[in-house]
């Protein structure tokens, strides 16, 4: 992500977040940033936002005063409703600054079959106790509550591929159908995924370039810009 805002704006500041130390451990090792920026790595778990938002390091990298970009993609999939993910969004996203956008992504199954789906849940149900991150898909309705009381930029919740896309539609409907049909309930085909404005964002500014993951019909995942 740094390496793409910094093509755009080398002055860009950027902040990644993972609970996991050998990712901590190549980050640190391997992370560079642009001349004017800055990119740091904080080591923290989002179910607990209070930890990340006082981090020296994000204090340090980051003034929440002003607006900035937030972005959980492919992640609160791994959260599930027990710990209160709404809860954790919504702990964010107060902190942040007037014209602030918030951008996320979460696994869903609305796209598949009821055969597909049932199969999916009792494998997850029976999978749950065995794993470290247990999945936790979503339907819309779920979903939009991560953006109670926010404004959306327009096309709204969406397949990734339907953000903002040039593709031909009969073109992209063969993709979300063949995903629909996979093995992988996460892929990234089946996830919706939305900018809006924060819970205390009213006074808005012009919309980040965020980026989007979107696998086209030649089965290759490509990163596609959003203005």
């Amino acid at each position: 992500m740094h390496e793409v805002a910094q093509a755009i704006d080398p002055t860009a500041r950027i902040v990644y977040v993972d609970n996991d130390p050998i990712v901590l451990a190549h980050a640190r090792r391997l992370l560079s940033t642009a001349p004017g920026g800055s990119t740091a790595y904080v080591h923290a778990d989002l179910r607990y936002p209070e930890a990340i938002l006082d981090h020296p390091d994000l204090r340090a990298t980051l003034d929440l005063d002003q607006p900035v970009a937030l972005l959980l993609i492919a992640v609160l999939h791994f959260i599930p409703d027990a710990d209160d993910p709404h809860g954790l969004v919504a702990t964010l996203t107060d902190a942040l600054a007037t014209g602030s956008h918030l951008a996320i992504s979460n696994v869903t199954l609305d796209f598949l079959s009821p055969e597909m789906k049932a199969k999916i849940e009792t494998f997850n149900a029976q999978e749950h106790d065995q794993t470290r991150d247990p999945s936790a898909p979503r339907d819309r309705a779920a979903f939009a509550r991560f953006f109670d009381g926010m404004r959306l930029i327009p096309p709204g919740i969406t397949p990734i591929c339907d953000w903002r896309n040039d593709t031909h539609p009969a073109s992209a409907n063969r993709s979300r159908k063949s995903a629909s049909t996979g093995p992988s309930p996460a892929s990234t085909d089946l996830t919706p995924a939305r900018p809006a404005v924060g819970r205390r964002m009213r006074r808005l500014g012009a919309p980040p370039r965020l980026l989007w993951s979107c696998r086209g019909d030649d089965g290759l995942v490509r990163m596609e810009a959003a203005e």
